[in-house]
This record gives C-alpha cells, sequence and structure tokens, in this order.
C-alpha cells in the first residue's frame, strides 16, 4: 500500500500534482543553485553546433569591431523566434568568434529555462542565468559582460505582424543596473529571428486562469512553425530565416553617475535613446532584407545548383575550365592594356599634328609677302 504523502488515503492511488504547482516548486529549487557554472570547455565543444545553427540560418554578425576592446560592458538585445531564441544562439556563435572563450560573457535569461531538464544545465554552463538585478550586479563585480533581453518573453512572442518593432515593454530594470556599475551599454539589434516561427497571437486571455503571471508570463501564445500550428513553449522546426545581427556603437551613460538610477526622468531619457537607436537600426535592416526566408531559400537554392553543377562536371574538365577563365581574363585586360596603349600614342600623334598646323600658320603670318 502506497505510503507517500501524494496518495489518496481513500484509494491507495497517487495524486497528479497541478502542473502550475509542479513548475512553481521546480523553479523554485532552481533559482537556489550556483548562478555561475560558465564552462569555457563546454562552450568550446559546443562550438561545432553553433556554427550548423549559424549555416541553417545564413547567419551574419556585423560591428562586432565597435565593441570595447575589454569587459566589462552591458549588452542590450531585442528578442526573436520564440522559444528556441535562435538569435540568443547566432549572438553566442559571433561572440566566440570574435572574443574567444576567455572573455567572459553572463546571459541573465528567462527562470523557467533552468525548470526544463538538460536545458537549464547546457544553458547555465553556457553562461546563463536567472535573470535578476542581484545576479547582473554580481556578474560586474566578477568582471564579466552582461547580455540581457529587456523585452523577455514579451517581446519574445510578440504577433508577426509587429516583427520589426523594438518592444521593451517599458521596462528599465537594464538601465538602472547600467548607471549604478558605470558601464558602456552596446545596442545589439536582431533581425530574421522573428521569422524562423510564426507568432499569431500572445494568448494573453490565458495568463489569469492559468496563473502564468507567477511567472511572468504574459499568455499562452499559439505559433505556427514548419511542423504547424503549436503552443510558443513547445520547440518546433524553424524556418530557414537569414538572421542578422548587429551591434551599435557603445552608450556612455556614466555622466548621470550611479544615484541616478533612481530619478525617472533619466531613466526614460535613457530608454527613450537606446530604444530610438535600435529602432532606427531595426528599419534599416528590415528595408534591407525585407524577407529573411525568401532570402535564407534563394541563397540555399544557389548554393545547391552550385555544388551539383560542380559535382556533375568531371574535376579535371572543371580545373580546366577554371583556367581557361583566368586564361580569358587575362587575354583581355592584355587587349584593354594594348587599347589604352594605343590610344595614349594615338592622342600623342594628334596633338603633335596640332601643333605642327599651328606653328606653320604661325610662321606663314611672320615672314613677309615677297615685293613684285
Amino acid at each position: 500500500m502506497t505510503s507517500s504523502k501524494n496518495a489518496d488515503t481513500k484509494t491507495g492511488r497517487l495524486k497528479i500534482g497541478n502542473p502550475i504547482d509542479l513548475l512553481q516548486s521546480r523553479v523554485g529549487d532552481q533559482l537556489k543553485r550556483e548562478k555561475f557554472q560558465r564552462d569555457p570547455q563546454f562552450l568550446e565543444s559546443a562550438v561545432p553546433y553553433l556554427d550548423k545553427v549559424a549555416a541553417y540560418f545564413d547567419a551574419e554578425m556585423r560591428g562586432m569591431e565597435r565593441l570595447p576592446e575589454k569587459g566589462p560592458m552591458l549588452l542590450v538585445s531585442n528578442h526573436s523566434g520564440a522559444c528556441l531564441t535562435p538569435d540568443s544562439m547566432v549572438f553566442m556563435w559571433g561572440w566566440l568568434k570574435a572574443r574567444g572563450f576567455d572573455d567572459p560573457l553572463s546571459i541573465l535569461g528567462f527562470d523557467i529555462l533552468f525548470a526544463v531538464p538538460k536545458v537549464g544545465d547546457a544553458a547555465r554552463r553556457g553562461g546563463a542565468m536567472p535573470a535578476s538585478m542581484a545576479a547582473g550586479q554580481e556578474a560586474f563585480n566578477r568582471g564579466s559582460s552582461v547580455l540581457v533581453y529587456p523585452g523577455g518573453e514579451w517581446e519574445l512572442y510578440r504577433p508577426w505582424a509587429e516583427r520589426n518593432r523594438i518592444d521593451f515593454n517599458q521596462r528599465k530594470g537594464f538601465i538602472r543596473l547600467a548607471l549604478e556599475k558605470g558601464v558602456p551599454v552596446v545596442p545589439l539589434v536582431a533581425h530574421g529571428g522573428h521569422d524562423t516561427r510564426i507568432i499569431l497571437t500572445r494568448g494573453e486571455r490565458a495568463a489569469e486562469p492559468f496563473g502564468l503571471k507567477r511567472y511572468r508570463l504574459a499568455g499562452m501564445p499559439i505559433t505556427w512553425g514548419l511542423c504547424g500550428p503549436g503552443l510558443g513553449w513547445v520547440p518546433s522546426v524553424p524556418y530557414p530565416a537569414k538572421i542578422v545581427i548587429e551591434a551599435l556603437e557603445p552608450l556612455d551613460w556614466s555622466s548621470y553617475g550611479p544615484r541616478s538610477a533612481s530619478n525617472p526622468e533619466v531613466l526614460e531619457t535613457c530608454y527613450e535613446e537606446i530604444t530610438d537607436v535600435m529602432q532606427s537600426c531595426l528599419d534599416r535592416l528590415s528595408e534591407e532584407i525585407p524577407y529573411p526566408v525568401a532570402s535564407r531559400i534563394g541563397k540555399g537554392i544557389r548554393d545547391s545548383a552550385t555544388s551539383a553543377w560542380e559535382a556533375s562536371v568531371p574535376s579535371a574538365w572543371w580545373s580546366a575550365a577554371k583556367g581557361a577563365t583566368k586564361k580569358a581574363k587575362k587575354g583581355s585586360a592584355k587587349k584593354a592594356a594594348k587599347k589604352k596603349v594605343t590610344k595614349k600614342k594615338a592622342a600623342k600623334k594628334t596633338t603633335k599634328k596640332a601643333a605642327r598646323k599651328v606653328s606653320k600658320k604661325a610662321a606663314r603670318k611672320k615672314t613677309p609677302a615677297p615685293r613684285t
């Protein structure tokens, strides 16, 4: 007979707890764990996987040279793509490529992420930790740079129609953190991630009945991916959309001083400044690449066609064709050079002829007419 506390005293059967309560219990346990578990060796082993992710999304990192040479710094990014957050993986790929494994980066993530078995452990070893002001302060005290997504779950599940909009939902905690620590603030703008999965609705009406607000969840999002419709919290195969992430020029708010962290006017000024520059960049990227999925698929088709052509032609023929092309280019270049030389010579001859004519005319004028 079952003696567990979860057993029904009348039937002896195990009770199935409320999923929300079970989730709350697991999240609570995870928040008690050691925050800093970043493992450089784990990150090094993850690079091949990140390379595949970057290749799938034809990822492009821009502006990494604008980052300060040394940390710590606060990196502030928009958030897209539902629960898989492909832009996060792409940025980690770009950071490791540009900064290596010895430049620490702490990522402030959503509490529920760390309650997912194996996923939470991998996130911790990659440098992530549950988001809080205390976690950010401690990371800076350790000399680590910090990456934040102020829009969080609200922006992550914004409707697809708002995909080209920066929406931090008036959250300003990251500004207080930057002002208190006096660190440079680097805006990051990601484009294309919200085309990897179509967000139909945030499902805000479901937040209250299911008690989702306890976990800072705005609702029960409904999405559409390659596998069809589904809940936004459940992973799905993403569309192959081109993802571009651009780092902008760092913002210096140190002149405001740590005391201004509690000044509403300063917070609003900083909020408008960073969201304005990020929105301008996102507008530019969305104009440059209006259809990220079509852009990625088009590149894939071109690459596949080139690979198929190279595979169908014997290597000796392919090498000969390349050699012939090089020779043709060299030959055309030589011909062009000869034409230039010929034109120059012709121009010189023309100039000399013109000079002779002028001199003859001048001589005729000076010579007196013969007397009769």
